[in-house]
């Protein structure tokens, strides 16, 4: 399968979508304070509860969200990953409290089997938002991973 073949998705926590996850429609609110609904009858979607704490939403180019998200390229048969070390520079973007995006960054802490701990300072309605492996190359963005609690 190569990137173009793949479906588009959402990645998030599963404790902010669930219970209502099993619902048929649910609202999303995206960057602008645009809110959307999507139905959820034949789409792809995969979560993993504690102590992942990941939901996957498949978006179909027939959804409004659709042409508000930029998706990020994922090559599944990139071999080498990304090198995730202690005290490693990492940033996120998010909506403190509800707030404004905003930037916040810091170091990884400490790194386990599927997780890592970081020291971003971050707030209530922080949950979701990416972190990002900062590099010296400006022009490739490194998602490591999504912010749980």
């Amino acid at each position: 399968m190569n990137y173009s073949d793949s479906i588009k998705a959402l990645i998030t926590n599963y404790h902010l979508l669930n219970p209502s996850i099993e619902k048929e429609n649910i609202e999303i609110e995206i960057y602008d304070k645009k809110t959307m609904k999507l139905n959820f009858e034949n789409r792809f979607t995969k979560y993993f509860n504690f102590p992942k704490d990941i939901e996957i939403i498949e978006i179909k180019n027939t959804d409004e969200i659709y042409k508000y998200i930029k998706f990020l390229d994922y090559d599944l048969n990139y071999k080498k990953g990304y090198m995730i070390y202690k005290d490693a520079y990492v940033f996120s973007i998010e909506h403190p409290d509800g707030e404004e995006a905003c930037c916040a960054s810091g170091k990884i802490t400490d790194i386990y089997d599927f997780e890592f701990e970081h020291n971003i300072s971050t707030n209530q309605g922080s949950s979701g938002c990416p972190i990002f492996l900062l590099t010296n190359n400006i022009n490739f963005v490194n998602v490591i991973g999504i912010h749980k609690h």
